[in-house]
């Protein structure tokens, strides 16, 4: 069979000896057991780290390393190939729909916007955002500017707020929203994402792209203004 390691740049080093001895030896032995098991495996493994810097760094063993970079296949960042943003969005958006059993949408104007955007977050950040898009939609259909708010409530100086820019260099850290005066139209908002997150705040947070303390601090706001 095939196995798929994701993020194989950030395994502890104390990992990569036993996984090495895996890829040499072909086989390995179950937890609590005393027998080697042979396998018979494919690997596929992905990192967005460069791994000879983390080989001239000490952070990646160099025989591993090797073991590994049999066929390298470089993947460009979606503002490298923007003309893939599209198809993925197609793509995405109907099995987010499905998953979700919602029937949405996006406007032209929409879809323009998010093809003009330059996904610092790459294709994880593009489903997050269209996520976010489904779970909170009033309407068949998602328009441009509801879009551009989602994208925006992650966006900071260091990717950009502007469509179509390309940062610098990508952010360390994933943005969060400030903290922002709590509106009429957030109710229904966080009504919505706690129902599909079924109660649970720390979901429902993350798909109004909130931590939880500013989740907590909207819903304070909201039952003040109920009860003035």
């Amino acid at each position: 069979g095939t196995l798929f390691l994701d993020e194989i740049g950030e395994l502890p080093l104390s990992m990569q000896v036993k996984l090495l001895r895996v890829l040499q030896e072909k086989s390995l032995q179950r937890v609590g057991g005393r027998r080697e098991t042979p396998i018979d495996v494919r690997i596929v493994a992905a990192t967005n780290l460069d791994l000879q810097q983390q080989v001239s760094a000490g952070r990646f063993r160099l025989d591993l390393y090797y073991r590994l970079n049999i066929i390298p296949i470089r993947l460009p960042a979606l503002r490298e190939r923007p003309e893939d943003i599209r198809p993925l969005v197609r793509h995405q958006l109907n099995l987010i729909s499905q998953s979700y059993q919602r029937n949405v949408g996006l406007t032209p104007e929409a879809m323009e916007t998010l093809a003009g955007y330059h996904w610092p977050g790459n294709i994880r950040q593009l489903r997050n955002v269209l996520e976010r898009l489904v779970l909170l939609a009033e309407g068949a259909t998602i328009p441009a500017q509801e879009v551009e708010r989602v994208i925006h409530s992650e966006a900071t100086p260091e990717n950009g707020r502007s469509f179509g820019s390309v940062p610098a260099s990508p952010p360390a850290v994933a943005a969060v929203r400030p903290y922002l005066p709590a509106q009429s139209h957030d109710r229904q908002q966080i009504a919505q994402a706690l129902a599909h997150a079924h109660g649970n705040k720390s979901r429902a947070a993350q798909m109004l792209g909130l931590t939880l303390r500013q989740l907590n601090y909207r819903l304070q706001r909201l039952e003040a203004a109920e009860a003035s």
